[in-house]
């Protein structure tokens, strides 16, 4: 799968903050799994904190949700989505 996406980043407070991206993703090997659909649209929301690292550095610990719509009408199974955390470091 090949993910396209452009995201948002909103500071609600100055280490508090809301993220939302959003694009297509594409199957790779469509062909192999017998999928409709080579893309459809995926989003994720996340929330996290910035807490600083250094002079400007920053580690960034978050939680995202991660979704796209089907890629075959008939297989339920082919919508992917999950919850997990994530942790950034900037440099």
């Amino acid at each position: 799968m090949l993910p396209i996406k452009a995201d948002l980043r909103y500071f609600l407070e100055p280490n508090f903050y809301i993220q939302g991206d959003a694009g297509v993703a594409i199957i790779l090997n469509r062909a192999d799994l017998s999928y409709t659909y080579s893309s459809r649209f995926t989003y994720s929301p996340q929330m996290g904190v910035l807490f600083a690292a250094g002079a400007k550095n920053f580690i960034g610990p978050g939680i995202r949700y991660r979704a796209t719509g089907k890629y075959d009408a008939e297989d339920p199974a082919s919508k992917y989505g999950f919850l997990g955390r994530c942790v950034a470091y900037g440099f």
